[in-house]
């Protein structure tokens, strides 16, 4: 059984998405277009003690701009409250780097920091401020998946599954398809990866993984042969109850399975017209017009223009 990522794995994991797509986030968190990234050391030194940040990068701005960019990550449980944290943070970065400095907290998980605005300040005793400072406060769980879409950046789409999915039926064959189309096959093997290891949701999980077995994106990888494993076990399972037992039926090449698992996962058909679907997906045997058949599953608006499309591939294989 599928099961989501712990804080401790989930931090790993979110680093290592920023990390590969630093620039698309810098860009997002920054508000401008940027030319450069570069990873800067996360131990800040000590005047006491070293303190160690999630992640720090010095960033060039498209205008020639040298900032710093300083991201934490943040759970529902923390040793010592966030804004006194970033306060150390702010002060030890100002005083490394001497940059300007933009610092971001995302918090992963219901109610994580549901009470911070990321503004706080430490009273003067006469009155007044003596000291205040200010981070950017995201919180992921509260975000929908149509707004972290509608940022239209590629690197931030391996967020998804910390976010609210309302519709995962359209959603999820969407940024599956989007990341698929990635020309440079270890970046779109690592988005996949990334995305489907940050999915919390089992079912969710579930159909991603089953969408990296059908694509074979992540070959020769531990991941891609724990998937392999996992269908062995039963990957079927859900298809088979849909079209019934008790009656011989034609087995399905991987691809073939995919698309009928995704169908059957965006539009609920019913028995019988399940099993239509299936009985004429095994006379399509051409790879290149199963895997068109397999990104048209993924992106049609409805049953009916999918089934349309495969039966004009039908026509084509009787002529």
């Amino acid at each position: 059984m599928a099961k989501g990522p712990s804080m401790a794995k989930t931090d790993l994991l979110l680093k290592q998405l920023i990390l590969t797509c630093s620039h698309d986030f810098a860009e997002w968190l920054l508000k401008t277009k940027v030319q450069t990234v570069s990873p800067c050391a996360s131990e800040l030194p000590p005047p006491v003690a070293v303190l160690r940040a999630d992640q720090v990068f010095r960033v060039t701005t498209a205008t020639g701009a040298k900032v710093v960019l300083h991201i934490e990550f943040q759970a529902r449980k923390s040793h010592k409250p966030m804004p006194q944290r970033q306060l150390a943070y702010i002060i030890r970065l100002a005083e490394e780097h001497q940059l300007p400095l933009q610092s971001v907290v995302f918090y992963i998980g219901p109610g994580a920091g549901k009470g911070d605005t990321g503004q706080h300040s430490y009273p003067h005793a006469k009155g007044g401020q003596i000291v205040s400072w200010s981070y950017d406060v995201i919180h992921l769980w509260e975000m929908t998946a149509e707004e972290l879409l509608k940022i239209g950046k590629l690197g931030l789409l391996g967020l998804l599954g910390q976010t609210k999915i309302t519709n995962p039926a359209t959603t999820i064959p969407a940024v599956i398809a989007q990341i698929s189309g990635v020309a440079d096959d270890e970046l779109r093997g690592k988005l996949l990866e990334l995305l489907a290891a940050l999915i919390t949701d089992k079912e969710l999980l579930a159909m991603v993984e089953k969408f990296l077995i059908a694509e074979e994106l992540l070959v020769d990888t531990p991941y891609m042969q724990r998937l392999q494993e996992i269908r062995l076990e039963g990957i079927q399972e859900g298809v088979q109850e849909g079209l019934g037992k008790g009656r011989q039926e034609a087995t399905l090449t991987t691809r073939q399975q995919a698309i009928l698992e995704t169908l059957q996962f965006r539009f609920k058909p019913s028995k019988s017209t399940l099993a239509k679907l299936k009985t004429t997906l095994t006379k399509v045997g051409n790879e290149a017009a199963l895997r068109a058949l397999f990104l048209t599953a993924l992106q049609v608006e409805t049953l009916a223009i999918f089934q349309t499309e495969l039966a004009q591939q039908q026509a084509q294989i009787q002529n």
